[in-house]
Protein backbone atom coordinates (compact mmCIF):
# COMPACT_ATOMS: atom_id res chain seq x y z
CA UNK A 1 0.00 0.00 0.00
CA UNK A 2 1.15 3.49 -0.78
CA UNK A 3 1.08 6.06 2.00
CA UNK A 4 1.15 9.70 0.94
CA UNK A 5 1.78 12.14 3.72
CA UNK A 6 0.68 15.75 3.56
CA UNK A 7 -0.76 15.74 0.03
CA UNK A 8 -3.95 17.70 -0.26
CA UNK A 9 -4.66 16.60 -3.80
CA UNK A 10 -3.70 13.60 -5.90
CA UNK A 11 -3.05 13.84 -9.62
CA UNK A 12 -4.49 10.34 -10.09
CA UNK A 13 -8.22 9.71 -9.91
CA UNK A 14 -9.31 8.16 -6.64
CA UNK A 15 -12.37 7.11 -4.68
CA UNK A 16 -12.64 8.25 -1.06
CA UNK A 17 -13.50 5.25 1.11
CA UNK A 18 -13.32 6.37 4.73
CA UNK A 19 -11.42 8.36 7.32
CA UNK A 20 -9.02 6.19 9.31
CA UNK A 21 -7.14 6.79 12.54
CA UNK A 22 -4.76 4.83 14.71
CA UNK A 23 -2.70 5.33 17.83
CA UNK A 24 0.76 4.23 18.83
CA UNK A 25 2.15 4.23 22.36
CA UNK A 26 5.68 3.72 23.60
CA UNK A 27 6.21 3.41 27.34
CA UNK A 28 9.38 3.84 29.33
CA UNK A 29 10.55 1.20 31.74
CA UNK A 30 13.53 0.40 33.92
CA UNK A 31 15.91 0.36 30.93
CA UNK A 32 14.31 2.24 28.04
CA UNK A 33 12.78 5.65 27.46
CA UNK A 34 9.43 6.36 25.81
CA UNK A 35 10.18 6.69 22.08
CA UNK A 36 8.17 8.90 19.69
CA UNK A 37 9.75 7.17 16.68
CA UNK A 38 8.47 3.78 17.87
CA UNK A 39 5.03 5.21 18.69
CA UNK A 40 4.84 6.79 15.21
CA UNK A 41 5.87 3.51 13.56
CA UNK A 42 3.16 1.65 15.49
CA UNK A 43 0.50 4.22 14.57
CA UNK A 44 1.45 4.16 10.87
CA UNK A 45 1.44 0.35 10.72
CA UNK A 46 -2.03 0.28 12.25
CA UNK A 47 -3.24 3.07 9.94
CA UNK A 48 -2.13 1.06 6.90
CA UNK A 49 -3.72 -2.14 8.27
CA UNK A 50 -7.03 -0.35 8.84
CA UNK A 51 -6.97 1.24 5.39
CA UNK A 52 -6.35 -2.14 3.75
CA UNK A 53 -9.21 -3.65 5.76
CA UNK A 54 -11.68 -1.21 4.15
CA UNK A 55 -10.33 -1.83 0.64
CA UNK A 56 -8.09 1.24 0.30
CA UNK A 57 -4.76 1.20 -1.50
CA UNK A 58 -3.55 4.57 -0.21
CA UNK A 59 -3.87 6.93 2.73
CA UNK A 60 -3.70 10.63 1.93
CA UNK A 61 -3.82 13.81 4.00
CA UNK A 62 -2.09 12.03 6.87
CA UNK A 63 -1.68 14.12 9.99
CA UNK A 64 -0.21 13.41 13.41
CA UNK A 65 -0.78 14.63 16.94
CA UNK A 66 1.54 13.79 19.79
CA UNK A 67 1.45 13.88 23.55
CA UNK A 68 3.75 12.84 26.34
CA UNK A 69 2.43 11.55 29.65
CA UNK A 70 4.52 11.51 32.82
CA UNK A 71 3.58 9.11 35.59
CA UNK A 72 5.05 8.42 39.02
CA UNK A 73 8.06 6.15 39.50
CA UNK A 74 9.70 7.44 36.31
CA UNK A 75 7.23 5.85 33.90
CA UNK A 76 6.51 7.96 30.81
CA UNK A 77 4.48 7.36 27.66
CA UNK A 78 4.81 8.82 24.17
CA UNK A 79 1.44 8.88 22.38
CA UNK A 80 1.00 9.41 18.63
CA UNK A 81 -2.36 9.70 16.88
CA UNK A 82 -2.22 9.35 13.08
CA UNK A 83 -5.24 10.01 10.90
CA UNK A 84 -6.04 10.52 7.25
CA UNK A 85 -8.28 9.61 4.33
CA UNK A 86 -8.33 6.02 3.08
CA UNK A 87 -8.72 6.10 -0.70
CA UNK A 88 -8.61 3.73 -3.62
CA UNK A 89 -6.46 5.06 -6.45
CA UNK A 90 -8.09 4.19 -9.76
CA UNK A 91 -5.50 2.86 -12.16
CA UNK A 92 -6.19 3.89 -15.75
Amino acid sequence: MEVRIGELRLTEKYEHIDAVYATGVSQSGMIREADFSKATELAMSELIRLAKSVGANAVINVKFTTSYAVFSAGVNQAHVLAYGDAVKIIKT
